[in-house]
């Protein structure tokens, strides 16, 4: 499984995210935007998991996590 995490959740991360939904065996993991809210919308909009507003705990968060795309 490739795991994608998100930077940046403005309008076009939507258009990626629908792209990266069509990959067989890619799953978006994170969402990562300095306006957290940003992020939680993005999150609750694509079923992702995790949010954050920095690059630094999307990284940590997903740290241990083989096949990681950002």
């Amino acid at each position: 499984m490739r795991k994608v995490g998100i930077i940046g959740c403005g309008k076009i991360a939507d258009s990626h995210a629908e792209q990266i939904m069509r990959i067989p065996g890619a799953r978006i993991v994170g969402a990562c935007d300095r306006e957290i809210l940003m992020a939680k919308q993005f999150a609750d909009r694509f079923g992702v998991q995790g949010c954050f507003a920095s690059t630094e705990e999307l990284l940590s968060y997903l740290e241990d996590s083989p096949g990681l795309t950002v």
